[in-house]
This record gives structure tokens, C-alpha cells and sequence, in this order.
């Protein structure tokens, strides 16, 4: 059974329904005849109104268009999901602080280390 989902044309606003597996086919418009991507604009229809095989399909659809778009930051070899601070941005302090931290556990855990080493348990 084929589960039917309806877009929304961006160049003339209105609704084309299709079917599940017509998801990302690019076709005329029936109304205005511009190219569409089906799927990529999904009307909003409220989770309630679903029934559980088109909400099933939809989070199908909107996980593989989350899976593309990772796999073309992959290819570009950029990271993924892509980072939020731009790179005119401070860096921001809480990281610094961070470091610090860090830094100084790793100094802690060093000296005692090498105080072990020369004077042994002793002390």
C-alpha cells in the first residue's frame, strides 16, 4: 500500500499530492508547469491527523533528507552536522576554561606520578 503525501508548489502555492515512493522525483507542476522536487516541501499536517503508516513514512522521508545532506557534507569533507560558529566569531571563553582545566589535572596527575617514580610509596 502506498502512502500519499501532498507539496506545495513554491512558484504557485498550490498542493500536489503523490505517492511515498515518488518522494524526490522532480516533475512539472499540474498547475503552473514549473519543475518541482516532490517531498522536499512537505505541508504541514497536523501528527494527529496521520495515520501511524504516514507518519512512519514521513520521518523516512525526513531522515533521508537529513542522511543526504550528511553525506554531501562527508564529500566535501566538511563535518557534520555542520558547526554552528562562525569563523569571524571569538572563540568562545567557556572552552578556554576548559583547557585550563584540563591542563592542570593532567600537571596534578603528572607530579604525582613522577614523585611515586623517585621516591617511591613511602612518602
Amino acid at each position: 500500500m502506498s502512502i500519499e503525501f501532498k507539496c506545495a508548489c513554491q512558484s504557485c502555492g498550490n498542493h500536489i499530492a503523490f505517492a511515498e515512493d515518488a518522494t524526490g522525483q522532480e516533475i512539472p507542476c499540474p498547475h503552473c508547469g514549473k519543475p518541482i522536487t516532490l517531498g522536499l516541501n512537505l505541508v504541514n499536517v497536523p501528527v494527529a491527523a496521520m495515520s501511524d503508516e504516514q507518519h512512519e513514512a514521513l520521518l523516512n522521508v525526513q531522515v533521508e533528507k537529513l542522511r543526504k545532506e550528511r553525506d554531501e557534507h562527508w564529500a566535501k569533507g566538511e563535518s557534520w552536522p555542520p558547526s554552528q560558529i562562525k569563523h569571524d566569531q571569538p572563540f568562545p571563553i567557556f572552552t578556554w576554561i576548559q583547557i585550563i582545566v584540563v591542563l592542570a589535572v593532567v600537571a596534578i596527575v603528572a607530579i604525582a606520578f613522577i614523585k611515586f617514580v623517585l621516591f617511591g610509596a613511602s612518602q
